[in-house]
């Protein structure tokens, strides 16, 4: 093997170590949520909670305790990487409009949006690169109605 194949060979191993390194690690920060109230709404009437956070994504769960609660709620997190976000509409969501925004933090360039429908059970978006950029999912609660609903965001899901 001649030198040029050898430093070949050696850049080919060290790119595919870092894309398995990349992928099989944990990427994924504790989330920080913001929560922007709208119309008189108080914290204590939408509970959100961390369900789980390992190295296979994050699972958010919200709760309504009252109903038409218009509020938005952010989940940033910094790390790169490629991530898919499926939300699972649970429990007693029986209707309203619910709107899920990702979007890159900073520009709000919008990447994938949807809005949930009653009725629907598992959206999913596209996988979605955010190497160079922060992620924010934006849900927008604009006439949501007493339930539950899911956010599981999954790093490197290929």
């Amino acid at each position: 093997m001649n030198h040029v194949s050898k430093l070949f060979f050696r850049l080919v191993v060290v790119t595919v170590s870092i894309m398995i390194i990349g992928c099989s690690n944990n990427n994924v920060k504790r989330i920080e949520y913001s929560f922007k109230q709208v119309n008189g709404l108080k914290d204590e009437d939408v509970v959100i909670e961390l369900a789980e956070e390992d190295k296979n994504g994050i699972s958010v769960n919200i709760n309504f305790k009252r109903k038409e609660i218009p509020f938005t709620y952010d989940i940033v997190f910094g790390d790169a990487g490629i991530y898919a976000v499926d939300v699972l509409c649970e429990g007693r969501l029986k209707g309203g409009k619910v709107e899920v925004i990702l979007s890159y933090s900073g520009s709000g360039k919008v990447v994938w949006q949807k809005e949930i429908v009653p009725g629907r059970v598992n959206i999913k978006s596209s996988q979605i690169d955010f190497y160079s950029n922060e992620l924010t999912v934006l849900l927008e609660f604009r006439e949501a109605i007493e339930g539950t609903l899911k956010i599981i965001i999954t790093p490197c899901s290929i």
